[in-house]
This record gives C-alpha cells, structure tokens and sequence, in this order.
C-alpha cells in the first residue's frame, strides 16, 4: 500500500514587506544604532530575502501592529492577533489543496495541524473544522512548538495515520505569523530573525495512493527520519516572552549541520535506493543562506541542487513549519513537462530546535 503527498496548498496574506521595509522596522523597533545598526544594514542585505508576506502590515506595507508610537505590543497582544489571523489563512491553504486534491472536506478523517507562532485554545484545529465543514468525528493532532521542521513531523505523523488503515484520509496543514514576534532588542540573534521570517500556511492530503492515475499527487512517501545533533542544545531555541517569542540562534549552526548532517542522511538515502545523492531533488528548508551551504556542502550537491529552497526563501522568507511544502510545490512546478526530473525521488530535510534534523523521501 503506497501512502502518498496528495495536492498541496499554499497561502500567504496579502500584507507584503519589502526587506527594505523590514529593516526599517526593525531599526525603529529595536531602536537600533551603531555596531547593531551596521549588524542589521549587513544581515539584511545578505539574508537572500526580497520580500515576505506579513500579518502585520497592510497591502501596501504599512505596519498595523508596530506602529512606532508606543511600546512594542506585548504577549497577550500577539497572542490575540494569531488566534484571529491564522485561521483565515490556514483555510485558505487548505482549501487549494482540497480541491486541487479533489478530495471533498467529508472524506477527511484525520486533521494535524502545525504551528509554532502562536497558541489558542480552541485553537486552528477546531476553526478548520468548521471553516471547511469536516466532520465533528474528524480525529485531531496538533504538532506545536517544534519550529522549522514540523511540516516533516507532520508528514510522518500523517503517513502513520494511513498505514494503519488506508481508508484514512489526512489534511496537514501548518501556519506560521512569524512576523507577529518581532523583537524590540539589538541582541544579535534576534535582528538575525526580524531579517529571516515570513508568514504563510500550506497544506496537502496524506493518502493511501489511488489506482487508475493520481489526481494531484506529489510523491510516495518512502521514509522519514529524525535525530539530535549531539551538544547542540544551546544553539538554537525558541522562547516565550514577555513580548513574544524570542529566538535564540548560536553562529555555530551552520557548522553543526555541516559536521552531522551526512551521518544521518547516508542510511535514510541508502534505505530508499539512492546511492548518490546528486540523483535527487532537495527540498531542504531554508534557515538561512549558511545553513543551505552547510547541507550543499556536506552533501557534495552542485549548486543548482537548492535553487528552489533559494528562490522561496527569496520571494517568501522563512514561514518556518509551512516552507517545506512551498519548496516541495515549487519542485513540482519545476518538473512540470520533464518526465526525467519527475521520477526523481525528492529529500526533505530541515532543522529546528534542539538541535534537531527531521527528513523524509518522497518518490517521483
């Protein structure tokens, strides 16, 4: 039994910031001047980042919650305007991927949802519920709080859900307002994130493969993985505060990945028959340009292997959990009218706190 990636669907909100603008408001934010303001112009500009969509400002940029006239809004303001903006946006990923799954919203049976930029109870879960009309019987797991790569431990979980009775069929849907937590401080690790994150939501269907052609489908999910990277504990975490949640981020990232990442992936490649990893298509999240050069590098990739994590991470920044699935789509696209590059098998892999690594493969 093949337990598939149907459709996917993707959002983002229709505020869009420019990183120029996104520096201003940081700057303005954090107050920022001297070596940190120098620190900002540099991460800025070498953030691979034109533009992000953002919860935070209107259509034509304009900031709706940092206003610059008060004190930065604290928690329970943030919290309040996650629990009113993500569910909107979640539907609206979830939807494209329904329909262009032609799933209808009565034959889901499982709905796992992933966020790590907000919480609400009821929470996303129970507003998709009854934003898409599933059943009040739909089976609900929530992955919160694991950061960047909570799209693959959704995945997992969701494959899991299938294997144990194929008549399952999973909606995944992750949203993340990341920009709802800028932070107002010149510590160096938070201006590294006001230049990285992004908003958005993506969705698709995790099924038991249909015979007779597939509607939709992007690829057999052939195996998933996880792992800690070992004393990496301190390097990156994600916190709540008193204005939010704060990131931490130490410079050794990049190198840690670099160091382990070949380890972990070498019996996850080998197990689903690829014996050279050149031969696969990379879906690997981008946490930052050091971090795509980390895994390009210890994997031996040629450059253009993480072209399309570099072209998302340009138009859309980092919308940490739901990133993977707008790189997976992109691949997608991508193979579109090339039957060769379609049989590919296709890696995800991405990082969050921990440090942890998760993978999946996902056949042609």
């Amino acid at each position: 039994m093949r337990v598939v990636i149907g459709a996917i669907g993707l959002s983002t909100p229709t505020g869009v910031l420019s990183q120029a603008q996104a520096l201003d408001l940081m700057v303005r934010e954090a107050k920022l001047d001297g070596e940190s303001l120098r620190l900002a112009r540099a991460v800025f500009a070498r953030s691979g980042i034109a533009q992000r969509g953002s919860v935070i400002c209107d259509v034509a940029g304009g900031q709706t919650m940092f206003t610059g006239q008060a004190d930065a809004p604290g928690t329970a303001a943030r919290m309040e305007a996650y629990a009113r903006l993500a569910p909107p946006l979640a539907e609206s990923a979830a939807r494209e991927a329904l329909r262009r799954d032609a799933t209808e919203a009565g034959r889901v049976t499982h709905l796992v949802t992933a966020s790590c930029t907000g919480f609400a109870a009821p929470g996303v879960d129970l507003a998709l519920i009854a934003r898409l009309g599933l059943r009040a019987t739909t089976a609900r797991v929530h992955v919160g709080f694991m950061g960047c790569h909570a799209a693959i431990n959704a995945l997992a979980t969701a494959a899991a859900i299938v294997q144990a009775d194929p008549s399952r069929v999973v909606l995944v849907v992750c949203v993340e307002l990341s920009t709802l937590h800028l932070q107002p401080t010149s510590r160096d690790d938070h201006i590294v994130s006001g230049a990285l994150f992004g908003d958005g939501a993506a969705a698709c269907v995790v099924r038991a493969g249909r015979d007779g052609g597939e509607v939709g489908e992007t690829g057999e999910i052939c195996a998933t993985a996880s792992t800690i990277i070992p004393d990496s504990s301190e390097v990156m975490g994600w916190n709540v505060g008193d204005f939010g949640f704060a990131m931490t981020l130490g410079p050794r990232v990049p190198e840690l990945i670099g160091e382990h990442v070949g380890a972990f992936l070498a019996p996850v490649l080998a197990g689903c028959g690829i014996d050279d990893a050149r031969a696969a298509r990379w879906c690997v999240h981008p946490g930052g340009p050091r971090v795509l050069e980390a895994v390009r590098g210890a994997m031996s990739l040629p450059t253009e292997a993480l072209q399309a994590s570099r072209d998302v991470l340009h138009d859309h920044g980092n919308m940490s959990s739901a990133t993977v699935l707008f790189i997976l789509q992109r691949l997608r696209e991508n193979a579109r009218g090339d039957a060769l590059a379609r049989r590919a098998p296709i890696v995800l892999l991405a990082f969050g706190p921990g440090l942890c690594a998760e993978a999946a493969v996902v056949g042609g």
